[in-house]
């Protein structure tokens, strides 16, 4: 494996006024590209996976906030960009190219992580993925496989029901959940992926999902369950659920009437197709606090 010359090409977005710089990365004989939000002294280091057709700049608006929290708290924000706009997340429905090919993103992902860790100097335990739908997805599969990534927040994204059987984690994972109870895509009690009454899949519930990584990280049955103040009329509200684990935590913030949606971010699709976006709380702002341990 080798790194390609970096293209030193500015991407500036207006709506979160960053500059991110475009990379490759060449990695099972394909070149492998990814943004880079560059900050001061990085102290941690966050992948942000986009979803089925979207793409890594577009991911920086949508996840409003990330790259001001990001400068603030000295994060290395890291967009990678999917195999034609999706990413191999282990479901067994051949619906993009990185599925039908069999592309390794799980192995693209942890070696360029490792690789910019060394780069950067980032010690191995601030080292995180997240990520929404198809990302969401892929970050589990991460969860599962990684040999870098140590927490996980998977937004819109319920565990994928083919794969479940596979996931064999090494470790306890952190992990956190942003699950819309009204997310007409991803359901939240599980069954059917469906876009434009095309099946992508099936997803366990919500409850199944959490089940899974509390069995998995040995959580405590016992949990501390909060409301998550409803600062706007938008006809959604969250609450937070959380379970002590030993060495990991799994979180769940349940957002009643969201849908297919980053709270606090874009609404990058009308109401009528995703669902509504909530904006009674950031989900980038409860992503950082929970990688960070805040």
């Amino acid at each position: 494996m080798r790194v390609c010359l970096t293209i030193s090409i500015f991407v500036f977005l207006l709506s979160c006024r960053s500059a991110a710089t475009r990379h490759e990365l060449e990695y099972g004989g394909r070149a492998r590209e990814y943004l880079v939000i560059p900050v001061e002294q990085p102290r941690s280091m966050i992948f942000v996976l986009h979803g089925g057709g979207g793409k890594a700049a577009h991911m920086i608006r949508l996840a409003e906030g990330l790259p001001e929290i990001a400068k603030q708290r000295h994060i290395l924000l890291v967009y990678p960009q999917g195999i034609d706009k999706g990413w191999n997340d282990g479901r067994d429905t051949k619906i993009s190219t990185a599925i039908s090919e069999n592309v390794d993103d799980a192995g693209f992902l942890d070696s360029l992580a490792l690789k910019l860790a060394a780069d950067y100097k980032i010690p191995e335990d601030k080292i995180f993925i997240t990520g929404i739908s198809n990302g969401g997805m892929m970050s589990q599969r991460l969860a599962c496989e990684s040999r870098a990534f140590r927490a996980i927040a998977s937004v819109a994204a319920n565990l994928q029901e083919s794969f479940a059987p596979k996931c064999k984690p090494s470790a306890p994972i952190s992990t956190l959940f942003i699950l819309g109870t009204e997310d007409p895509l991803v359901p939240y009690g599980g069954g059917d992926i469906s876009l434009f009454k095309k099946t992508r899949g099936r997803v366990l519930s919500a409850d199944a999902t959490l089940q899974f990584w509390r069995s998995h990280n040995q959580c405590n049955a016992d949990s501390v369950k909060t409301d998550i103040p409803d600062a706007v009329k938008d006809n959604t509200s969250a609450t937070a659920e959380t379970w002590s684990c030993g060495n990991a935590r799994v979180r769940l913030i349940r957002v009643l009437g969201g849908g297919h949606t980053w709270p606090g971010g874009l609404q990058y699709l009308p109401e009528v197709v995703v669902g509504r976006t909530s904006r009674d709380f950031s989900a980038s702002e409860e992503i950082v606090r929970f990688f960070l341990g805040d």
